[in-house]
């Protein structure tokens, strides 16, 4: 990978770049790129290209990012269409669509609390946190949020990629957000909560 990966990339799409299956080739050109501060434009088109292509949940995700530092209310639009998108697939989700769902619900609560709407980052926390919830639950005892890892990884591995995703799925930003959030809204009580679960995972 590297400078190397970069030029394949862009040969492998040369003349195609209208065709649906392109929509891949473009979004791993967009992380090459990504490994280079120069290519930072680069990157960017690579990503818009992909989601042009193919409205998939990562491509919609990585153009949400995009806007991060210049235009909330794009980064906004974006991550919801991503939560859509997934959301039609309803619970049935590969650990990947699920470790999507959740950072995107928390990425989200965090652009909220910068444009002082507390009571939606609360919302997207609390969706996050109740997804989680769910996989820890289905973990031991098979349900609906884990039946595909159950049913696609067979008896012996699905405990490694429910735990694994688990653990990507941290709760220290969402604490803070909450934290944050409730105290903002006089709940102090509420907040010294979430300050509290904050600081345990420090």
């Amino acid at each position: 990978f590297g400078r190397d990966a970069i030029d394949a990339f862009q040969r492998g799409i040369t003349g195609i770049d209208h065709m649906p299956y392109t929509s891949s080739i473009y979004y791993w050109l967009g992380k090459q790129c990504g490994k280079y501060t120069s290519l930072r434009s680069m990157e960017e088109e690579a990503y818009i290209k992909a989601y042009e292509v193919m409205k998939k949940y990562r491509n919609i995700y990585k153009v949400a990012r995009i806007y991060l530092e210049e235009d909330l209310q794009k980064t906004i639009k974006y991550f919801n269409e991503c939560i859509e998108k997934i959301e039609k697939k309803g619970t049935y989700l590969d650990p990947l669509e699920q470790d999507y769902y959740f950072k995107v619900y928390i990425q989200t609560s965090s652009v909220y609390l910068k444009q002082k709407k507390y009571k939606h980052t609360i919302i997207c926390v609390n969706n996050a946190i109740a997804l989680r919830k769910n996989i820890v639950d289905g973990k031991k005892n098979r349900n609906e949020y884990t039946a595909f890892a159950y049913e696609m990884y067979g008896d012996a591995k699905p405990l490694q990629y429910i735990t694994l995703l688990i653990k990507r799925m941290g709760l220290q930003n969402a604490y803070h957000n909450m934290a944050i959030a409730y105290g903002e809204c006089g709940l102090q009580k509420e907040a010294n909560k979430y300050w509290k679960l904050y600081k345990r995972c420090l």
